[in-house]
């Protein structure tokens, strides 16, 4: 099955194509954007792909800085949730050998998401009481 979700943004409208296939009878699904990070083209994550090896499928996937960097960077009301804030943290905690906070943050500066994650951060840790595994690390490295 497929679906096509679409979200109006200040710079226009962001399309997600969701596909629903089924591996060995259990689900797995494909979404496609046709823009990520406030309207930007998804070509801009391209220097930070790999290729993956995933249920038996050769994959692109964002590399695990570039991870870290997008997970931070959603947009309000999305926002760092609780949930989003714990998975994250056991993502960082499983990967850490693999993460180069300095890189995390210079991704961020060059998608000029500097302010979205520092607001993200702040109301996670205002709201909530929670803060994201070496967040002081991130954001030492991220310019405006």
């Amino acid at each position: 099955s497929s679906t096509i979700q679409s979200k109006t943004l200040p710079s226009g409208e962001m399309k997600i194509y969701s596909v629903e296939l089924r591996l060995g009878g259990r689900p797995f699904f494909v979404e496609i954007l046709d823009r990520i990070l406030d309207g930007k083209p998804p070509s801009i994550i391209a220097p930070y792909v790999q290729t993956v090896t995933k249920w038996g499928l050769h994959l692109w996937a964002p590399s695990p800085n570039a991870v870290v960097a997008l997970r931070l960077s959603f947009r309000p009301p999305e926002g760092i949730s609780p949930i989003n804030c714990n998975r994250l943290n056991a993502f960082i905690k499983d990967r850490r050998k693999n993460l180069d906070f300095k890189q995390i943050g210079r991704i961020i500066t060059q998608w000029g998401m500097s302010q979205v994650v520092r607001a993200n951060l702040e109301q996670l840790h205002n709201r909530h009481r929670l803060k994201v595994s070496h967040e002081a690390e991130i954001l030492a490295t991220i310019k405006e």
